[in-house]
């Protein structure tokens, strides 16, 4: 009796490659868009006096995101969520 992994055909076997072609030559409109929507709230928010810092090591021991003044004193915490719409141009509370 042959083993199911010999049924199978050699070239399933080999692991997949993305071609460097595949890259745009040019960066996509909304990309574009994006990368200034997220420049846009990072001027906001240091116009407001305040940064964002990225951690490890939350409650469950994943991302950690905290919003502090200038100093470095915390000012509370943001959910992935909430710095998301920041970066998308929500207003800041």
């Amino acid at each position: 009796m042959s083993h199911p992994a010999a049924e199978i055909p050699p070239q399933q076997h080999r692991p997949r490659f993305h071609r460097a072609d595949a890259v745009p030559a040019t960066v996509p409109v909304e990309v574009l868009d994006a990368i200034g929507a997220a420049a846009d709230a990072y001027d906001a928010l240091h116009a407001s006096g305040r940064r964002v810092h990225f951690g490890l090591g939350g409650p469950a021991g994943g991302l950690t995101i905290q919003m502090l003044d200038t100093d470095g004193e915390l000012l509370g915490t943001v959910s992935p969520r909430e710095l998301l719409d920041l970066a998308a141009g929500a207003p800041l509370h």
